[in-house]
């Protein structure tokens, strides 16, 4: 959902709510439409949205797991190439 701060602070266009639109019952104001943030900003507000639920300990053990995943399968096939 595009918030109020972020329509006043990127300056994002803004229209009339469609009356047909099933999904605006009860909504006031005016529309936004998630397209006019650029995908830039939209991938770093998701970025921020699941980093904020991340086990940082965790992922890390996981990175340090695949890249010893990485490692081995890279080795495997070098013995297999060498073969």
């Amino acid at each position: 959902m595009v918030t109020k701060e972020q329509i006043r602070k990127w300056k994002l266009p803004s229209g009339p709510i469609k009356k047909t639109d099933t999904r605006s019952k009860g909504f006031k104001g005016r529309a936004v439409e998630i397209e006019a943030i650029k995908p830039e900003k939209l991938r770093d507000l998701c970025d921020d949205c699941i980093t904020r639920h991340i086990d940082n300990h965790a992922f890390e053990q996981l990175q340090l797991a695949e890249e010893a995943e990485r490692k081995t399968l890279a080795t495997m096939v070098e013995n297999l190439e060498a073969a």
